[in-house]
């Protein structure tokens, strides 16, 4: 078996985020998506392992309750609501379209005429605007507009229905928080705070679309 990679002669956008570059990122998911529906390989439905619970190991572990009680006070006090939304994440999720799920400036190359998306080991099939949830939490965090103003702007989220967003919403938070009360895994002291950072920015969305639904 021979494995052949592309060498691409491309940077990462620049930090904080610049307005050209991530209009030109928007407009390549949306290129993207539409040329990964269907999705041309099988890989596993979205949904099934981010809704995994991650609100309801939070609740369960009074440690981690604690800690998540200083990280963000509203989600601890409701966290009972939480759990319930991130179960719907999988239903919510559902399409037909190849994500990559881990779509972050680190894992964008730009050229002086292409985006490119690399680093794919998480793909997954589902709703072509999940790419678009999982994304702009980091968008936020690293000096780009807010998330919300963002997703609603883009097409992929045209017709969207807003409550129907709020499971993954909610996962995406869980993810991130979840993984944030936990220590540093060897060689990646900076991983958590980087995390909770992305936690923060969807929390935060998830609170204002809840208040908006």
């Amino acid at each position: 078996m021979i494995l052949a990679l592309e060498n691409i002669d491309g940077v990462n956008p620049a930090l904080p985020w610049r307005g050209d570059q991530l209009l030109q990122v928007l407009q390549a998911l949306t290129a993207t998506a539409a040329r990964l529906t269907p999705s041309p390989v099988s890989a596993p439905r979205a949904g099934a392992n981010e809704g995994g619970g991650h609100w309801s190991k939070l609740a369960a572990d009074a440690d981690r309750l604690g800690r998540l009680h200083q990280i963000d006070a509203w989600a601890a006090a409701n966290v009972t609501k939480l759990v319930e939304l991130e179960e719907g994440c999988e239903a919510a999720s559902r399409g037909d379209t190849l994500l990559h799920m881990d779509i972050r400036a680190d894992n964008i190359l730009l050229t002086d005429e292409r985006v490119f998306f690399v680093d794919w080991p998480h793909a997954e099939v589902g709703a072509a605007w999940v790419d678009l949830v999982w994304f702009l939490p980091s968008v936020g965090m690293q000096g780009g507009p807010p998330p919300e103003s963002l997703f609603w702007s883009h097409p992929l989220a045209a017709g969207v229905d807003r409550a129907g967003v709020l499971p993954v919403l909610a996962a995406v938070a869980a993810f991130m928080i979840d993984a944030a009360t936990q220590p540093p895994p060897p060689g990646l002291p900076s991983l958590r705070t980087f995390q909770l950072a992305q936690g923060r920015q969807a929390m935060a969305w998830l609170r204002q679309t809840i208040d908006s639904s």
